[in-house]
């Protein structure tokens, strides 16, 4: 009755399930992945200072100041 089940090693399974799973999201130097930046929920095509203080000023103001630099040209 033996023959009919093949020898099964289970804690070399686990071990080759567990070290095929870290693969997938650790390197070889270790956590590497995790936090490359120093804010993770800050958008990646976030604007940078000086465009975001432009967006800060109203648009009838922008104009505003357009215009007035065109006549004085």
């Amino acid at each position: 009755m033996s023959g009919a089940f093949p020898v099964i090693n289970e804690t070399t399974i686990a071990h080759t399930e567990k070290l095929a799973s870290e693969a997938r999201w650790k390197t070889k130097a270790g956590f590497d992945y995790l936090m490359k930046t120093e804010n993770p929920n800050e958008h990646p095509k976030k604007p940078d200072e000086a465009k975001l203080a432009d967006l800060k000023v109203p648009y009838v103001t922008q104009k505003a100041e357009h215009k007035a630099f065109l006549k004085g040209a």
